[in-house]
C-alpha cells in the first residue's frame, strides 16, 4: 500500500495551494503569516509532509471548521464482488467531488485534499 503522495502529485498544486498546504504542515494559520514553504532536502522522500496521517489530519481539521462529517470507506476482496487482491477507497461527506473506486488510500486522500486546497 502506498503510504504517501509523490513529488509530482505535490507539484500538481497551484502556487496558492502549495502555500496553504505548507502553512498546514508548518502549523501556521494563514499562508501569509510565514511558514509558506516546505523545505524538502531529498525530493525522493517527502513522506514526512505528505503521508496518509497528515492528509487525514488536514481533512479532519477542514471538516471540523466546516461542521461536516466525512467517511473514508475501504473495500477489499472480501466484499465478494471484487477480484482477489483488489482494494478500492471511497470518500464521502466533504464538499468535494465524490471520490470512488480509487485503488490507493493515499491517492484518494490526496484528491480530496487537493480539491480543498485549490478552493482556498
Amino acid at each position: 500500500m502506498k503510504q504517501h503522495i509523490t513529488v509530482e502529485q505535490l507539484n500538481e498544486l497551484s502556487e496558492n495551494g502549495k502555500k496553504v498546504w505548507a502553512s498546514f504542515i508548518n502549523g501556521v494559520d494563514k499562508p501569509w503569516d510565514g511558514g509558506s514553504y516546505i523545505l524538502i532536502e531529498d525530493e525522493n522522500d517527502i513522506s514526512w509532509c505528505s503521508n496518509i496521517g497528515k492528509m487525514i489530519e488536514f481533512l479532519d481539521e477542514y471538516a471540523k471548521k466546516e461542521n461536516n462529517d466525512f467517511d473514508i470507506r475501504l473495500h477489499s476482496a472480501g466484499s465478494g464482488w471484487m477480484q482477489p487482491g483488489q482494494r478500492l477507497v471511497d470518500i464521502y461527506g466533504l464538499p468535494v467531488s465524490e471520490i470512488e473506486d480509487e485503488p490507493e488510500l493515499a491517492d484518494a486522500l490526496w484528491e480530496a485534499c487537493r480539491e480543498i486546497l485549490e478552493k482556498k
